[in-house]
């Protein structure tokens, strides 16, 4: 059965509060002093249409509890951010001017000889080495070296000689059997005279040698010799030489004989007669290499001789600049006409990179 509804209830409750009204009229007693008007009879209820059945409400479904929510951390306060001070516009750069091209170092005082701070040891008189894999360092020679081993090195050392009345040099290689390297040292006559040279024989190795105040620097009578990173310079001159009536044939390097014969990156200067000559006086020289070296003076700086032992064979002449500090002017080689064909020539310049000329004999 439904509920009634509102309007119902209302009827129902007007209902009940008349007739209580007229239960408590009747049940009064009259007041003997005054009279009691009569009462106005109420006026009949409608009677209250019963209110329509309610349809029955259908049960919920039961709510499944909510997890309880976790309470969020407080979030700390960010900081104000400072504003950014606006960036000043970059000039534009300059471009750069270019490099302008290193000069090459040559050899020279301070890249040649005993390295500075070389405490050396005196050895008084000449010096004969028969052992072979000696090594010399650090000595003061003051006498003349002669190489009769293998494989002998010197270096950081100096050898300055003797007197002498017949032509001798500071190192003298005894043979084709022997060999010697000579680094870091310095040669050079304490007793100058026309009769001394700097090194001759064969199987030798010059490196960063410094050889000055003799007549030839470097005296080639055999094969397999290399000198490298040397200085070549100040040779002795005279003009009542004995050996010519012309004065002295000085040179930085004659080569007289042998093959294998290397000559890279030297400073040669300050000879009469050439910075190199091959004279073919004891034999054929072949297989010559002249490479980068800075090369002056000489009545030519380069005398490529054939003699009468025919053209040279396997010379290579090349990258090697040329002052214009010869006798006869602009001679930077001079070379049998027979051998020039057979030269391999190239990038032979003047200081200035202007190409060099071969004068043909």
């Amino acid at each position: 059965m439904g509920w009634p509804s509102v309007k119902t209830k209302f009827a129902l409750l007007l209902v009940v509060a008349a007739s209580v009204s007229v239960s408590l009229l009747a049940c009064a007693k009259p007041s003997p002093e005054k009279e009691q008007p009569t009462p106005t009879p109420l006026a009949p209820v409608e009677p209250v249409e019963p209110a329509e059945p309610m349809e029955p409400v259908e049960p919920m479904e039961p709510v499944e509890p909510v997890e309880p929510v976790e309470p969020v951390e407080p979030v700390e306060p960010v900081e104000p951010v400072e504003p950014v001070e606006p960036v000043e516009p970059v000039e534009p750069v300059e471009p750069v001017e270019p490099v302008e091209p290193v000069e090459p170092v040559w050899p020279g005082a301070f890249n040649t000889g005993v390295r500075p701070g070389t405490k050396l040891t005196v050895h008084e008189g000449d010096l004969k080495i028969s052992k072979d894999n000696t090594v010399i360092d650090s000595m003061d020679i003051r006498g003349l070296v002669r190489i009769e081993a293998k494989n002998v090195l010197i270096k950081n050392s100096r050898i300055t000689g003797r007197p002498l009345t017949s032509s001798l040099s500071l190192i003298y290689v005894n043979g084709p059997n022997y060999s010697v390297t000579v680094q870091d040292s310095e040669l050079y006559a304490q007793y100058p005279s026309p009769y001394i040279s700097g090194v001759i024989g064969w199987n030798f190795t010059l490196e960063r040698v410094n050889i000055h105040h003799v007549i030839d620097q470097v005296h080639v009578i055999g094969d397999n010799v290399l000198v490298q990173d040397s200085w070549l310079h100040s040779n002795l001159h005279y003009e009542d030489d004995p050996f010519h009536s012309d004065g002295s044939h000085d040179d930085n390097i004659q080569i007289q004989k042998g093959s294998n014969i290397r000559i890279i990156h030297n400073t040669l200067e300050s000879s009469h007669t050439a910075a190199i000559i091959v004279t073919q006086d004891s034999g054929v020289v072949s297989q010559v290499l002249i490479e980068k070296n800075h090369i002056s003076n000489g009545a030519c700086s380069l005398n490529l001789a054939e003699k009468k032992r025919g053209p040279l064979q396997g010379f290579v002449v090349k990258d090697n600049v040329f002052t214009r500090t010869q006798f006869y002017a602009g001679c930077a080689a001079v070379v049998d006409s027979t051998s020039i064909a057979l030269l391999s020539l190239a990038n032979n310049t003047w200081v200035d990179g202007s190409p060099i000329s071969i004068t043909k004999r």
